[in-house]
């Protein structure tokens, strides 16, 4: 959140920076917006912080401007850089012209029984100058495809889906079709957002789609051994567990822990919470033995770190019981269920 106002700020002027630290507490916020990195690759960084500060803004009551102030930066963003975008695109063709003037200018003048070498020379100067306005062109449609990627991530963390949906497939059209699929920063964290809206709306296979090609792009950027390639499977295992692809889920999830939970490494809360969504596919495989035991270990892992009475831990204590009641073992699934029941 704290990069995204810094962008926008940066965009629109240094006076709205004034504006948008009114709804965010403490002295230091400047020195951390300008400690913050500006690099292409913070723009992919993960939306939790965000839902952390929107949390706590709905708390404080500011929620409501806040978000109307935030979404009215991000999309006046929006629109300043296609203005931008469309007139450096509209330079580059003119210096495209240029050239083949040029060119036309040079082949008649060689034709006339010139030397040539001033024609030779104009040439070359305009196809400099063309390399340079595709150059600016370019980079001005990556910042039009950030742009709108930002505000679709702000319209969808306010609630408003549907408009968020339809900047999302913009932001990634603008990626693909203008920038040819190259920019990975643009397209992937784009995919990945837009995958969650479809999986929001139980349309698996679009959302499906969507989260084999942001694998595609970890896996070429990062390697299949990295975190952030592990993190996705297990969002693409989700969408395929629901729509009953249960191998390809099971495949999925085992590979994500691989990575998340390497032998000997201490257990988390988030390797159980993978652990619980292999626990689900076991269970509908019809293999509840499989499944109570990882369920334990999950639960296990739950109740130590999340503590008792967290929303996971019951979540998995209900499951277990639920898991040893299928496998026959009545008195331990009765036990589960009055432990449940104190507990809540």
């Amino acid at each position: 959140v704290l990069w995204e106002l810094w962008v926008v700020s940066c965009t629109l002027g240094a006076d709205k920076l004034m504006i948008m630290s009114g709804f965010v507490r403490g002295p230091d916020l400047v020195q951390k917006l300008r400690m913050l990195d500006l690099s292409v690759n913070s723009f992919t960084s993960e939306l939790a912080d965000k839902a952390l500060l929107l949390a706590s803004l709905t708390a404080a009551g500011h929620l409501p401007s806040f978000s109307t102030v935030i979404r009215s930066l991000l999309l006046e963003s929006a629109r300043a850089q296609e203005s931008v975008s469309n007139t450096t695109k509209q330079l580059a063709d003119e210096a495209s012209a240029a050239v083949q003037a040029a060119v036309a200018a040079y082949e008649m003048a060689l034709a006339a029984g010139s030397d040539g070498a001033e024609g030779s020379a104009s040439v070359q100067a305009a196809q400099q100058a063309e390399e340079k306005a595709k150059t600016m062109a370019r980079d001005h449609q990556v910042a039009y495809a950030m742009s709108v990627f930002r505000a679709a991530a702000t319209l969808e963390a306010s609630g408003m889906r549907e408009e968020a949906h339809a900047l999302f497939r913009a932001s990634l059209g603008i990626s693909n079709e203008e920038l040819g699929g190259v920019h990975a920063a643009v397209e992937g964290a784009t995919l990945l957002a837009l995958g969650g809206t479809y999986t929001a709306a139980g349309q698996w296979d679009d959302a499906g789609a969507c989260l084999r090609k942001v694998l595609e792009l970890d896996v070429k950027s990062f390697g299949p051994q990295h975190l952030r390639t592990a993190k996705n499977k297990t969002a693409l295992a989700v969408v395929l567990r629901r729509s009953g692809q249960l191998l390809d889920a099971e495949q999925l999830y085992k590979e994500a822990l691989e990575v998340l939970h390497p032998p000997g490494a201490t257990p988390t809360v988030s390797v159980a919470s993978v652990q619980m969504g292999l626990v689900s596919v076991l269970k509908l495989d019809g293999r509840d033995e499989a499944a109570a035991a990882l369920c334990r270990t999950a639960y296990d892992t739950f109740n130590s770190l999340a503590g008792r009475y967290c929303s996971k831990t019951l979540a998995a204590l209900a499951q277990l019981a639920q898991l040893e009641r299928r496998c026959g073992r009545l008195e331990q699934a009765e036990q589960l269920v009055r432990d449940l029941d104190q507990r809540r």
